[in-house]
């Protein structure tokens, strides 16, 4: 290592003094808590109007005859389960690297 490396190495090592924002941190960061929070609430309300106008255009018996086609149109489709194969591989490997 050189003279310039060392001392560059120094210079970060060093701790820096501490800057006076005058609570300019806190106000941003409370300003990306409240984006956040309000993201949150958006998602919630689109879901739930949505599921909402689902369920109000498509009639109980509609529904049911719909979702015993989409059960069996899923359950005998093999790209889904190649698709499904390789997530669950893709999980399994890193909980496994994970630990």
């Amino acid at each position: 290592m050189t003279a310039d490396e060392s001392r560059l190495d120094r210079l970060l090592a060093a701790p820096l003094a501490s800057v006076e924002d005058r609570g300019f941190s806190a106000s941003v960061m409370a300003r990306i808590a409240g984006a956040e929070e309000q993201q949150t609430w958006l998602e919630t309300a689109a879901l739930t109007t949505a599921a909402g106008l689902f369920l109000a255009f498509l009639s109980a018996s509609g529904f049911s005859e719909w979702i015993g086609r989409l059960g069996y149109s899923l359950a005998s489709s093999l790209p889904l389960a190649i698709a499904a194969l390789a997530l669950a591989l893709t999980f399994s490997c890193a909980r496994i690297l994970a630990e």
